[in-house]
């Protein structure tokens, strides 16, 4: 089973011009100018659902956290909150984001998926 690789780049200058021909079963295709939050396929609704499945777990942390203490304060909460716990509620929120979510904006920008 042969794997073919599709890489969709912005035009940001960081990225190399000539990656066309790096291999046979890779296809490189760079986006327009100003064009990037139109067309990349995690800006058409993936995003957007990540953030609002970690903002309910965000939000869901903070009212457990002063339920569970109730001398806990929400800004007590945010000075606990650390990089361990949002690197989890990341995780934890990227989990949620649906696969069928995930198909349907890549089949809007390559239909022969």
């Amino acid at each position: 089973l042969e794997v073919y690789v599709l890489l969709v780049l912005d035009n940001a200058p960081e990225h190399p011009a000539h990656l066309d021909d790096c291999h046979p079963n890779a296809t490189v295709v760079y986006l327009p100018p100003n064009t990037t939050a139109l067309l990349q396929p995690m800006d058409q609704g993936v995003i957007a659902s990540f953030k609002a499945y970690y903002l309910r777990r965000t939000i869901a942390m903070a009212l457990g956290a002063t339920e569970k203490n109730k001398d806990l304060t929400l800004k007590d909460f945010w000075k606990s909150y650390n990089i361990r716990d949002s690197v989890k509620n990341i995780a934890d929120s990227w989990d949620e984001v649906k696969q069928t979510n995930m198909n349907g904006v890549w089949k809007n920008c390559v239909p022969s998926l």
